[in-house]
């Protein structure tokens, strides 16, 4: 059976898709499970990509399982070799259809309502360029009161930034890949980012600057 595709990427006769969330993995496959539950739990209007950048530990047999069990949610792309962190972001983007675009990492769980409450400070700042929150740190199964950064920016960064003249003091802080989400209309022109092999989410980070308030 196929599907007729409207122009705005939406299959025609379903709700259209809201909020896109990319998972790019290498090797995770101790916590990738718990991951992705974590997202397909979420009260939203979502779909999951799920970007394996040439794992060796079963990571892909994992992905396949769960877009088999959620084939309306789930997508899987996988890279035949590893090419770094940022060729698994670029993967997920030029897939993603959803007018909001979160990030987590393998061994990332998200809480419940999560994306609720993003899609929430979005309504409320539409013009916001980047959304990130604070992440607690998980020992085995238990959760901390640790926080992974400990001043999180907030605001016209990009202005504040020109006037202090880009003094490393006052370079802004941001929540790591698990708390990020951009609006899909500025990765659109923020992507491709280089195909580093870590630290991608410097590139999210710093270049939405230019296209709005955090």
């Amino acid at each position: 059976m196929s599907l007729m595709m409207d122009p705005n990427n939406n299959v025609a006769g379903k709700t259209p898709v809201h909020h896109s969330v990319i998972l790019a993995n290498y090797n995770g496959a101790e916590f990738l499970e718990q991951a992705i539950r974590s997202v397909l739990e979420q009260d939203a209007s979502l779909e999951l990509i799920l970007v394996d950048d040439g794992s060796t530990d079963g990571s892909p047999a994992i992905m396949q399982d769960f877009a088999m069990r959620y084939p309306d949610r789930v997508r899987v792309k996988v890279h035949a070799v590893n090419k770094g962190q940022g060729a698994g972001f670029n993967t997920g983007c030029a897939a993603a259809r959803g007018e909001l675009v979160s990030f987590l990492d393998s061994d990332g769980v998200w809480m419940p309502g999560k994306l609720q409450h993003v899609e929430e400070a979005f309504a409320r700042m539409p013009n916001a360029a980047l959304h990130h929150h604070n992440l607690d740190v998980l020992r085995g199964e238990e959760r901390t009161t640790d926080h992974v950064v400990d001043l999180l920016a907030l605001g016209d960064m990009a202005a504040r930034w020109r006037r202090t003249r880009s003094a490393p003091e006052h370079l802004p802080r941001f929540a790591p890949t698990s708390g990020l989400t951009l609006p899909k209309h500025v990765l659109d022109r923020l992507m491709p980012c280089p195909d580093v092999r870590i630290c991608a989410d410097m590139w999210l980070t710093f270049g939405a600057l230019g296209f709005g308030p955090v």
